[in-house]
């Protein structure tokens, strides 16, 4: 992943946590100074919704670590045929190697 696309990634889950931090203690002002019982919404459906936005961050959480999984593999694979090449260069260089030294062997006896 390049340098930038990270630099992308980590301004975002900045800002996202800071936002988060900003709703919480906004919640917990309201909570204080008992706004909350006063308003329209009621306690059950501010938790309601309250889960169901927990729901989603999870939904969305468990699926970028699956798309990220899926990236590691791809990589992984990459990795290992590129690995498989190498290995298989090098085996023959040292058949070559070794047919080297046995004719040279060969011709200094």
């Amino acid at each position: 992943m390049s340098e930038k696309n990270k630099e992308k990634k980590s301004t975002w889950a900045l800002l996202i946590s800071i936002v988060a931090l900003l709703l919480c203690l906004l919640v917990l002002t309201l909570w204080v100074f008992e706004v909350i019982p006063h308003a329209v919404i009621t306690p059950d459906s501010f938790i309601g919704a309250c889960v169901s936005l927990l729901a989603v961050i999870v939904t969305i959480a468990v699926g970028s670590q699956i798309i990220n999984v899926m990236e590691v593999k791809s990589a992984q694979r990459k990795y290992e045929e590129e690995l498989k090449t190498a290995l298989e260069k090098i085996q023959r260089q040292q058949e070559q190697i070794e047919e080297e030294q046995h004719r040279n062997s060969h011709l200094h006896n």
